[in-house]
């Protein structure tokens, strides 16, 4: 598929939905209105610009691409407190919001990174919610232990210089990828991972939710499901994919 120029995509005025507690989540919609629609999340301190290449490839001649800004990403608020960030159901609700918004019928949810893990808060709290299906990409669907590789961000300190928090979101950048992207890609990644600030960073890595709650449900969810790793991941090794069917033996398994 040939990629557009990032300053010319098919797409529509950028909206903010307002979540329960306030919080403005920058929402935007890209390709057929009358099409299929997808709903991709994405992960920790990325932004919607982490899927251009979907949303500006032929994907979006046929299908209606919705995505967001997580809350403390992007354009979307950050708020400081860190109960913003720490609680299973914010993030559920940030998502139905959404939909809701959005007026979504019967979407695929696609989550990559942090964005699986806030679509399997979704899940959990919607049982009954129409979703066509999920697709977990590269995702700690199931908090194991294992599935922290040696590139998974590390415990953030109080205080960082900024040459620190520079330094830090380059190598984690760089430890996203098996293959290094193009230069003008990796700036723009850059840029929109530094817009989150330090405190939220630090916020987001305590949030932690009950594994075996997540484990039944996936278990008994009626939903197509398929899980997406990359081989080379350094950030969750293959072991979490490996986890993660184990403990969803209805899903489908993509290695690549």
């Amino acid at each position: 598929m040939q990629n557009k120029s990032l300053s010319t995509p098919d797409r529509q005025p950028t909206t903010i939905v307002s979540a329960p507690d306030g919080t403005g989540l920058a929402t935007h919609e890209f390709g057929n209105p009358d099409g299929p629609e997808i709903l991709f999340v994405h992960g920790f301190c990325q932004s919607h610009l982490s899927f251009r290449r979907q949303y500006m490839s032929e994907l979006a001649e046929r299908f209606r691409i919705v995505s967001f800004d997580l809350r403390g990403h992007g354009a979307s608020d950050k708020p400081c407190e860190i109960e913003c960030y720490r609680s299973d159901s914010i993030w559920a609700q940030d998502v139905a919001s959404v939909i809701a918004a959005k007026a979504l019928r019967n979407p695929v949810l696609v989550g990559w990174s942090m964005g699986g893990r806030v679509l399997r808060e979704y899940v959990l709290a919607n049982p009954k919610a129409p979703i066509a299906g999920i697709n977990f990409v590269s995702s700690q669907v199931i908090q194991d232990a294992r599935c922290r590789g040696p590139a998974a961000p590390k415990v953030f300190p109080e205080t960082y210089s900024l040459e620190a928090e520079i330094e830090w979101a380059i190598t984690f950048l760089e430890n996203c990828y098996g293959k290094a992207p193009a230069e003008r890609d990796f700036r723009i990644e850059l840029a929109y991972n530094m817009r989150i600030p330090d405190p939220i960073r630090r916020a987001i890595a305590g949030w932690l939710s009950d594994p075996a709650k997540a484990i039944d449900r996936l278990r008994t969810i009626g939903i197509p499901i398929m899980l997406s790793h990359g081989r080379k991941d350094q950030v969750g090794p293959s072991v979490c994919l490996a986890a993660s069917s184990r403990d969803n033996p209805g899903g489908k398994d993509l290695v690549v």
